[in-house]
């Protein structure tokens, strides 16, 4: 059994988890739009920027959740 900090602890590493999983998606997204947008002969400068943005957002949270225990929750099976 985790005590109530740990257990706060390992939450927010979960919700992390869950955060990064999220902006990954759309940054995998946003690379095929610019993939898209350059073979079309499109501009890609709006959504370039807005890449960069994500893998930044994405790097920082990493850092973050490498400094949080790792989420080891006891669950409760019936």
């Amino acid at each position: 059994m985790l005590f109530p900090a740990e257990r706060r602890a390992a939450r927010k590493a979960e919700n992390l988890d869950i955060l990064i999983g999220f902006l990954a998606f759309f940054a995998v997204v946003l690379v095929v739009v610019i993939i898209a947008t350059e073979v079309t002969g499109g501009s890609a400068l709006l959504w370039s920027p807005v890449l960069l943005a994500l893998v930044l957002a994405i790097w920082g949270l990493w850092r973050l959740r490498s400094r949080l225990p790792e989420p080891t929750i006891e669950r409760k099976t019936y």
